[in-house]
């Protein structure tokens, strides 16, 4: 049975991945988001809640929902190195266990993206045909983050828990720069998808 090409997205925060993934959606292409598939497997009642709370303490479960509190975590994880990482081993390899069972059901049906924020961090690139890179400029990240309701301390603790955006270029089989228009944006989609008709034949002779 034909299977279809994986690409591992990725980037910097507030570069504007999930506008890449929703118009590679549009354009047929069978998506993931692994930020989702992390909140699911530490949902009320789950191993992996249960492993976390093991290791951070209650303090990091929501009284109300019985699941992770996401805020309280991400206080203790932006501000200590060896508690990020920690919270990566536990919770990493659960995410993707879950995210290789779906791309082997997604890809007999079409090329599938994979929404990784932290997918050099963790090690997840060898899991996919390709990765692929949205970037912009840090000032236009920042102005992207702020309207995501956080100031400049937190934006710049987020930011340098990840890899600088500059190595992730460099590493990336392809880069969307995501800076400016919608119409600007538009022909760097296109290239991406004809990337993906070259993937599509066996990843050669394009």
């Amino acid at each position: 049975m034909l299977e279809f090409p994986t690409i591992g997205l990725t980037g910097g925060i507030a570069c504007g991945k999930s506008t890449v993934i929703r118009l590679l959606e549009r354009q047929g292409c069978k998506v993931l988001d692994a930020d989702q598939i992390a909140r699911e497997v530490v949902a009320p009642g789950t191993p992996g809640l249960a492993e976390v709370l093991r290791v951070f303490g209650p303090e990091v479960q929501d009284p109300q929902t019985g699941g992770l509190n996401r805020n309280a975590m991400a206080d203790i994880a932006f501000e200590d190195p060896a508690a990020l990482r920690r919270l990566q081993e536990l919770l990493h390899p659960r995410v993707y266990v879950r995210i290789a069972e779906e791309t082997a059901r997604l890809r007999r049906r079409g090329p599938v993206v994979v929404e990784v924020p932290l997918l050099f961090e963790t090690a997840g690139e060898e899991g996919f045909d390709q990765v692929w890179v949205v970037a912009c400029s840090p000032g236009i990240q920042q102005k992207r983050a702020s309207l995501r309701g956080w100031d400049q301390r937190e934006f710049s603790r987020r930011n340098k828990a990840q890899m600088p955006l500059s190595q992730k270029m460099d590493a990336a089989d392809l880069v969307i720069w995501n800076e400016l228009s919608m119409e600007w944006l538009k022909p760097q989609i296109d290239r991406a998808l004809r990337t993906l008709a070259c993937l599509n034949q066996q990843l050669g002779g394009c």
